[in-house]
């Protein structure tokens, strides 16, 4: 029989039985020490594997005090391991975030996965995918959790670069479609409209000056003919399949030469403004079709602003785009890292939602009542057959920014411009 003077207090909380003679005192201790010493080396080959793993290991008890935290969890928040051993675990999550659970509610769950967005020790976030494991007794009651953290910062980039990408390859698929379809249409357009109008003009030759009815009609076909014809040229300019004829241009002297056009097309109530750099690159490029271009984004931007009074500000400037600010931007599959003209045209008007701003450039697309959806499909191709891009940046009430960069003719004896000349 064991009596109650045999048993003494171990420092983990069991109780050992005093045994009765030495020798069965030795005998019980010896493979007792070997099994601590094999749980103690399978205790630090444990440790180190977690120590050397990639991903960061936290333990708590379940109140959810750290009990444990491997390096690299520390590392991914900015902290040292003894920082963060004694602290709720709420130091890695948002204010008010981190839900606490009961004993009763661990017991009935084994292990749960989810992405969050946890916190540095310097207040940054960052995303990170979490596995957490109820950590259970021998009656299966709950001790604590171990919890498993992978940073995502990385992948999430590169996941967001591949929708990106895809977005721009859909974009470039849809407008070379596009394209192609306006310039057959438009090409077939012109041929019949050629007939129309040398018709209607042959007509009006002929007729003697008392046929003045017949006259009327000549005349309004001959006017019908030329909008039809003027339409046909702007798909033609989307479509890239009109004649460009190039040569070094400054920006500045095209837009002043508008000046007036746009002084009068504007409505009464925009205040037009003009912010023109200073010392431009050449650029090569067709000033016709460059007056084409201003005129249809200082249309657009006098149509967004409405009946309201508004500003609208046309602002010229030089800067080296790299590669990621080209990302950005329309017809960029094409384009090189380098210096880079811009023209800007700027409206506190009305702005665009993102499905509007999808559609901005396909021909036909207008959210104006009377408007014919070509203006905007012209200036496209107008850029396009500059080898250039476009960036839009809008947000709704509060207006737009139609901003195109065209390459700078470069001067062996010009360094790479470094400098970001009015842009934000």
């Amino acid at each position: 029989m064991v009596t109650a003077d045999r048993f003494r207090p171990l420092e983990t909380g069991e109780y050992e039985v005093t045994p009765k003679s030495t020798k069965n005192t030795k005998e019980r201790t010896r493979p007792r020490q070997q099994d601590a010493r094999q749980v103690q080396e399978t205790l630090l080959r444990l440790q180190k594997a977690v120590e050397t793993m990639q991903l960061g290991v936290t333990i708590t008890d379940i109140t959810g005090k750290i009990v444990y935290t491997n390096t690299a969890d520390a590392r991914m928040h900015g902290h040292a391991v003894d920082e963060l051993v004694g602290e709720d675990v709420s130091i890695f999550c948002l204010p008010g975030y981190r839900r606490s659970l009961s004993a009763g509610q661990l017991g009935r769950m084994k292990s749960w996965q989810r992405e969050s967005m946890n916190v540095r020790k310097d207040g940054s976030l960052f995303p990170v995918s979490l596995m957490s494991d109820v950590v259970q007794d021998a009656h299966g009651r709950p001790l604590g959790i171990v919890t498993t953290c992978e940073d995502l910062t990385e992948s999430k980039r590169t996941e967001a670069q591949r929708e990106r990408l895809e977005v721009q390859v859909r974009q470039s698929q849809k407008l070379e479609s596009l394209g192609v379809l306006a310039g057959g249409v438009a090409h077939d357009l012109s041929h019949v409209l050629q007939g129309i109008l040398g018709n209607a003009r042959l007509v009006l030759s002929n007729v003697p000056p008392e046929a003045t009815t017949l006259h009327e009609h000549a005349a309004a076909l001959e006017r019908d003919a030329i909008k039809l014809s003027d339409l046909t040229n702007q798909l033609l300019a989307y479509s890239g399949d009109t004649e460009v004829e190039t040569a070094p241009l400054d920006l500045n002297d095209v837009v002043l030469d508008m000046v007036h056009v746009i002084e009068v097309s504007k409505a009464a109530n925009v205040e037009l403004r003009y912010d023109l750099g200073t010392d431009l690159p050449m650029i090569d490029a067709d000033a016709t079709k460059f007056r084409q271009l201003i005129n249809h984004l200082t249309m657009n931007a006098s149509e967004a602003i409405g009946d309201a009074n508004g500003i609208m500000t046309v602002r010229t400037g030089v800067r080296w785009a790299n590669r990621s600010y080209l990302a950005g931007t329309y017809l960029s599959q094409d384009v090189s890292p380098g210096r880079y003209v811009y023209l800007e045209v700027l409206d506190n008007g009305c702005g665009m939602d993102r499905e509007t701003k999808a559609r901005v450039f396909d021909p036909f697309f207008t959210t104006k009542a009377a408007g014919r959806g070509l203006g905007l499909a012209a200036a496209m191709g107008i850029v396009r057959g500059h080898k250039g891009v476009i960036r839009i940046d809008t947000f709704p009430e509060r207006g737009t920014s139609f901003l195109v960069l065209i390459p700078a003719i470069e001067d062996p004896a010009d360094g790479p411009a470094t400098h970001d000349d009015g842009l934000g």
